[in-house]
């Protein structure tokens, strides 16, 4: 299963990195684009509650 979030407040690699780190403690494979302002998300099934959770506990918002 694959899915796009858009995800507000990202500006730099640390950033990205830092959503990657959390969304790979998931258990998820993630690839961010800073200039969109989205990470494409790959898994087996993915929560849309808790990946968002996941987010917006490092500061960023969840559009």
């Amino acid at each position: 299963m694959e899915k796009i979030i858009k995800i507000e407040g990202m500006s730099c690699q640390h950033c990205s990195a830092r959503v990657t780190k959390a969304l790979e403690a998931l258990g998820l494979k993630c690839e961010i684009d800073l200039a969109k302002g989205e990470a494409k998300v790959t898994g087996e099934s993915i929560d849309d509650k808790t990946v968002k959770d996941a987010i917006e506990d490092l500061g960023f918002i969840v559009k």
